[in-house]
């Protein structure tokens, strides 16, 4: 009888880890999945704050600029927002 309980008490041990772990890594990927949502327009947010005024008409016009460069132009800074949003959404939802 207390081997069952034992075993009843080590299996909702381990479960409860493994729903843990699998939540830490969905939550890294909710913030994969911001991040390569809202990185392109962050970008030309970035760089319409910091232009001399008049180098871009519109949000097209800057868009067009970077494209120039390739798509992973839109893309830049891509690791320090992934990272800053990931732990974030880690912690915030994990807690909850």
């Amino acid at each position: 009888m207390i081997l069952l309980l034992i075993l009843v008490q080590v299996l909702l041990l381990v479960n409860s880890i493994e729903n843990l772990i699998s939540q830490i890594f969905c939550f890294f990927y909710i913030g994969a999945g911001a991040t390569l949502l809202t990185m392109p327009l962050d970008v030309m947010k970035t760089r319409l704050m910091n232009a001399p005024p008049g180098t871009y008409n519109s949000l097209l016009d800057c868009f067009k600029d970077i494209v120039k460069v390739g798509p992973s132009g839109l893309f830049k800074g891509f690791m320090p927002a992934f990272i800053r949003l990931g732990k974030i959404d880690c912690f915030c939802l994990v807690n909850c």
